[in-house]
């Protein structure tokens, strides 16, 4: 078995979005290959928990979510995966701000 991958989207779009399309599947390519893989939206995109500064217009509010947020959403999922797979490394690919993130 292949070492399990993380996908950590772009600050414009979710993970699936980013890696998941129905004729362009990234992350689908990346399992046949024999990686377990996990796509995750850091708080704020696609279907994960909404801050309340996105309930308001943006010049509002500072940046919705932190650096130090986006790090700690990535270090939970990251962990899940290391003790679902049992394994102690976890590949983190991402793009954009996700390789920032990443």
């Amino acid at each position: 078995k292949g070492v399990p991958l993380l996908l950590v989207h772009d600050a414009g779009a979710g993970g699936l979005v980013s890696f998941d399309l129905p004729n362009a599947s990234v992350a689908a390519d990346f399992a046949r290959a024999g990686h377990p893989v996990t796509i995750m939206s850091v708080r704020g995109w696609e279907h994960s928990t909404k801050p309340a500064a996105l309930e308001q217009p943006a010049p509002a509010n500072a940046p919705a979510v932190s650096l130090d947020e986006a790090l700690r959403d990535i270090d939970a999922v990251v962990a899940h995966m290391r003790a679902k797979y049992g394994r102690a490394r976890v590949a983190v690919i991402g793009w954009g701000t996700g390789a920032t993130w990443g």
